[in-house]
Parts: C-alpha cells; structure tokens; sequence
C-alpha cells in the first residue's frame, strides 16, 4: 500500500505541475516522450525510479534526440519495464531491442528479425547498480563479437546502435511523424513527413526547430481549423482545475481520469496511448461529462445572478480559456443563463468547443 500512495503522490504531483508550469509546452512535450518511450508503474513499481524518468524525459524534451534517446535507453525503469537489466550474453533479451526499432526509432516494417537479435547482442550486460538501482554496465556479461546490423558491420555496443539509430533516416521520419500526430491530432501526409525529417537531419537531431515548423506551418494551423483534434483527458483535468483554480488534491480525481482513459505511469500497452478518435467513445464520454459536472461542484468563476446571458456566457468562456468559442456555443451558453454560475460552468466543460483544442 505505502508504495501505491507514493505511485499515486507522484502522478499528482505531475498533475499539479502541469496545471501551474510557465511552461506548458515543455510538460506537453515531456509527455509525449512518455508516451514515445513507454514506461509503466506495472511492473516497475517505484515511485522514485518513475519520478527520476520523468525528469530525465524532461531535461531533454526539447534537446536533441540522440542524448535523449540514449538517456531514456539508459534509465533504470525502461532497464526494468524491458527486461533490459536481464539481457545476458549467454541469453540475449530482444524486449527492449524491439521496442527500440519498432516504437522509438525506426518504426514497424523498416528493420529485420536478425536487426533485433543483433541489437540484443549489442545491448548485453547493460544492468542495474544494486541496491541504489543506477544504470551500470557489465563487461562480463557483454557480449563482444561482430555484428551486422542496419547494413553496418562490427562489434558493436548499445551506444553504437543507438547512434546507427539516431542518425538514420527513418528515424527522422517516424519521430517527426509522431511529433506532428501529437500536436495535430491526424497524420502529417508523406510531404509535411519529409519537411520535418529533413529539419530533423539538418540539425542533428534537435528537437526544438521541428517543434516550432510543426507550430508555425500554414498547413498546421489549416488543420486545426478544419478538424481540431480531442483533448487528451489529461488535458481536460488540466483545463477543468484551471477553470476553478484549484489543486488536485483529493486522489479519487486520478481514478476519474484513468477512466476516461489516460492516466500518468499506466498506459494501456508499450505503445502508449492512442489518442485522436480513440479518446471519444460512448463509454468516455459519459464519463467526461460526469467529471464536468463534479469539477464545477469544486466551484466556479464568480458572476452575478442578475447579470446577462450573454455577460455570464462571456465570463465563463474566458474562465475556462474559450474566448474564442463558437457563436453558437456562446448563444446556448446565454440561453442557458439562469443564475446558477456552476451550472453554466458545467455545461461550458461539456461543449464540444471545449471536449476540442
């Protein structure tokens, strides 16, 4: 039990970080990378070596991806998540040499069977540094003799594959792809890939240039317009506790999130989450407007009772960060006005305006 309450201190304590950070998009982007390098508090199952994860994604959310990626190679709950700290020479562990060509660089169908074991084999006597559960490398346990790897040829350590994988092409295609699905909610299309990755290669992998072409696109901001994606549940709770200017306190809110179908440190698979349409569906969405409802009850922006339809609707809408809400959002909200702001409050919450980025 003491471990799940610091499991669950711990993602409160994201949670609140995510509500009052002058940063917003470094926690947006911090979990992204969450997402990206998949870590789960099943069956790594402390709160420390979750927390240090965390900051180690990031420190580097916004830095170049080959420290990153080997940093997140290196931290001792994706060690334990994947069975890397059990990767031996005598018995090579592929867990984490697959995840690491099909999800976090190279993406499925862009390497062979014989990449995966050749990774493995590079990636022996990475273990962990007991009792203090630091990264640590074992010679003995290392396996040293030449590989063939990706085209490549030698005896190659993790750092080395990890290097093959960071300078690759694909890599630059597949991370650039996941970057523009996570802010636009659909995919980026063949010539926005390529845009990106080639941004991506020219600096060496840094990760801030392709954020900013993603962000200041044409093409970026026609998207948004046509289609704008759904809001994770994160951002949702983040949006809501805004609104009332309050901390997530009270842990039973976490159960309401995992719910609605994200929660910190528990995704569903070593995927990740899917996110886009996958976030509404008849069982979510009930359970996002009943979470509206129990927020406003937390309180509400305050409006007074003789005050317009149209000045509540107004007060409300700038509460919750849409003051650029649809007209007819705006008229239903006006309509809706009869005194209570908790109420109104709740229905803003349950908009689709607001359900939208």
């Amino acid at each position: 039990m003491p471990g799940l309450l610091q499991i669950a201190a711990v993602i409160r304590w994201w949670i609140n970080r995510m509500c009052i950070t002058p940063r917003p998009l470094q926690e947006k982007l911090t979990m992204f990378w969450h997402g990206h390098f998949t870590t789960s508090a099943d069956p790594v199952f402390s709160a420390g070596l979750l927390l240090g994860q965390n900051q180690t994604l990031r420190a580097h959310a916004a830095g170049h991806f080959p420290e990153l990626l080997l940093a997140a190679a290196r931290d001792p709950a994706m060690l334990i998540y994947l069975d890397g700290f059990r990767n031996k020479k005598a018995h090579p562990n592929e867990n984490f040499a697959r995840e690491l060509l099909e999800l976090f660089t190279l993406g499925a169908g862009n390497y062979t069977e014989k990449d995966v074991r050749e990774a493995a084999r590079a990636f022996t006597g990475w273990t962990l540094q007991l009792p203090a559960f630091k990264f640590r490398f074992d010679p003995n346990e290392h396996d040293n003799g030449p590989k063939r790897f990706l085209g490549h040829t030698g005896c190659f350590t993790g750092e080395d594959v990890i290097g093959i994988l960071a300078a690759h092409p694909q890599t630059a295609r597949h991370v650039c792809a996941r970057l523009y699905r996570n802010f636009a909610d659909e995919d980026a299309g063949e010539k926005e890939t390529i845009r990106l990755a080639e941004i991506f290669q020219r600096s060496r992998g840094a990760i801030r240039p392709v954020v900013e072409a993603i962000l200041t696109a044409p093409r970026f901001r026609e998207v948004l317009a046509r289609r704008p994606g759904y809001r994770s549940p994160l951002e949702i709770l983040v949006a809501s506790l805004h609104a009332v200017d309050q901390p997530l306190e009270r842990l039973d809110w976490l159960k309401r999130v995992h719910e609605m179908g994200q929660l910190p440190f528990l995704p569903p698979t070593v995927k990740g989450w899917e996110g886009g349409d996958a976030w509404i569906h008849t069982g979510t969405l009930l359970d996002r407007l009943q979470f509206a409802h129990d927020v406003a009850r937390l309180g509400s922006p305050k409006i007074r009772p003789e005050a317009s339809g149209v000045q509540a609707a107004r007060n409300i809408l700038w509460s919750i960060g849409m003051a650029d809400a649809a007209q007819s959002t705006r008229r239903a909200l006006a309509d809706a006005w009869r005194g209570d702001a908790r109420q109104l409050l709740t229905l803003a919450l349950c908009s689709p305006d607001f359900q939208r980025r």
